[in-house]
């Protein structure tokens, strides 16, 4: 990986197309109006928060946008590991952006494991901020005084401890359980972290946004048609 968070591809992140509503139709910025943008391998107009910006630098290399902040016109995509890679196979970036654009052959793992870093820096942003407490017993009295928005609980952690937090936060709770305990730790500045959970509901709605988005991208199958 070579260089800034949402600025590069570093850290915080051909042949004949037949005609369809993507090929046809602009990509980026101007592709739809208000909040709606179109991916440009679908076709599919989504509110900008449920897609995933691109820009071309000046040299022309493709650029993943995570903020949304950097400038340029924009090129939108559904951030699913199947959709990306067919943008890349059909170079559809090239063909939205109506110039020679580089792009990273191995694009769909480095935005993986961008949206991975981007969503652990969060969490760790999380904790120094006093919104984010880990530990079996912190988790637990935060349960116990209702105050947990969202739960974060190691995929490689003992199920029986994830089952009676889980039941203790309820359904109305959602979870990150995708992260192994290595990496919680590493966040939270420790060897591992097991058990943590956010008080701050905008922080709680941030964090699960990240979580599904490096979810969605580390997927090895989806759709792809």
């Amino acid at each position: 990986m070579d260089a800034a968070v949402d600025g590069s591809m570093a850290r915080d992140g051909s042949g004949p197309l037949q005609a369809s509503p993507a090929a046809s139709e602009p990509a980026g910025d101007e592709a739809c109006s208000g909040n709606l943008r179109r991916c440009l391998a679908t076709g599919e107009r989504r509110p900008r928060g449920d897609l995933l910006r691109f820009v071309v630098a000046p040299d022309g290399t493709l650029t993943p946008d995570f903020a949304g902040r950097l400038p340029g016109r924009g090129l939108w995509i559904i951030p699913e590991a199947a959709i990306v890679r067919r943008a890349v196979a059909k170079n559809l970036f090239a063909k939205a952006a109506r110039r020679k654009v580089t792009v990273a052959p191995d694009l769909p793992k480095r935005l993986a494991a961008l949206a991975q870093e981007r969503l652990l820096d969060s969490i760790g942003l999380a904790r120094r901020s006093g919104v984010l407490v880990s530990g079996k017993d912190a988790v637990r009295v935060a349960l116990g005084h209702r105050q947990v928005k969202l739960l974060i609980e190691a995929a490689d952690g003992a199920e029986s401890g994830q089952r009676r937090f889980r039941a203790a936060a309820g359904d109305g709770v959602p979870c990150i359980a995708h992260l192994a305990a290595a990496d919680l730790g590493r966040a939270l500045g420790r060897d591992i972290a097991v058990h943590a959970a956010v008080t701050e509901q905008r922080w709680a709605d941030r964090l699960s946004q990240r979580a599904a988005l490096a979810l969605a991208l580390q997927q090895s199958e989806g759709r792809d048609t």
